[in-house]
């Protein structure tokens, strides 16, 4: 997967970090269709912006809510 491509999307455990929760309850919000997620192989891929509407549901494309821009 490509560099550009790896910055718009956040692992499970990735986005359990940046949001400070087990990856347990990230997989439990993708079970339930709260979360969706994206399947490349056997990883489950994120977006960025659909972690972000989980902390700021209200603002449009999910911004303003924690720091999910990585360090890559």
């Amino acid at each position: 997967m490509g560099e550009a491509v790896e910055l718009d999307f956040l692992t499970v455990e990735e986005a359990a970090e940046a949001l400070r929760l087990q990856p347990v309850t990230i997989r439990l919000w993708i079970r339930k269709g709260k979360l969706p997620a994206y399947h490349a192989g056997r990883r489950v891929l994120l977006r960025r912006a659909d972690v972000a509407a989980m902390v700021c549901p209200g603002l449009p494309g999910g911004h303003g809510g924690g720091d999910l821009r990585g360090g890559r």
